[in-house]
């Protein structure tokens, strides 16, 4: 469940959800551990505040397809009880996330647009695991019509050094009927812990009646 809610008169949105918990347990022998006993629903909450223009819909679109310029910020939190059980635990760790990101679409001419976004986000699931840490994104595009380039960098500091990543984005989309339909091509150079760099590429379509 999940809801949605406008602040008037103010540009304002809060949004909070409330989803079911995981269940089970993980290990094996005598190490088994449960996951959310109690089982307790994961929480969820955002809130975001337009410095300039506007944004509408359930999910935020990258490209507004808009000659008016916005500039957002936005903060949230992710949050489940005893969702992460691994070996060097005690009990299963809480699982919590705090995010804060801002964004930018700047027209700079007719069926012309800079965009820009910038994210950080806080992991916490216990001291031994790799998915503890912090993840930095920042990515720019520029909207030329129906084409628009894309170029971003990603970056993640586990709190255990075989849990980092970095990538580097480079790709592209091509908006043939702005949301409705379009193609996106996404070139990675991903580095996960001190293993070797490796290559990807994603092809991605969507088609909307």
């Amino acid at each position: 469940m999940s809801a949605c809610k406008a602040a008037p008169p103010g540009p304002v949105q809060l949004r909070a959800g409330v989803f079911n918990g995981v269940e089970g347990s993980a290990g094996d022998g005598n190490a088994v551990m449960a996951k959310n006993p109690g089982d307790l629903p994961r929480l969820a909450g955002h809130a975001r505040v337009a410095l300039l223009g506007e944004e509408k819909g359930f999910f935020y679109p990258g490209i507004q397809f808009t000659d008016d310029p916005v500039l957002s910020i936005g903060v949230g939190v992710d949050w489940q009880r005893q969702a992460i059980a691994m070996a060097g635990m005690d009990e299963a760790a809480n699982h919590l996330a705090l995010a804060a990101d801002v964004y930018l679409h700047l027209p700079t001419g007719p069926d012309q647009a800079l965009v820009a976004q910038a994210t950080v986000v806080r992991y916490d699931d216990g001291d031994v695991a790799a998915s503890t840490g912090c993840r930095r994104l920042r990515g720019g595009r520029l909207s030329l019509r129906q084409f628009e380039p894309i170029v971003s960098f990603e970056r993640f500091n586990s709190d255990q050094t075989a849990g980092d990543l970095t990538a580097f984005h480079l790709g592209g989309a091509a908006f043939l009927d702005q949301h409705r339909t379009n193609l996106k091509l996404d070139v990675a150079r991903t580095r996960a812990g001190a293993t070797t760099a490796t290559w990807s590429a994603t092809l991605q379509g969507q088609l909307s009646f």
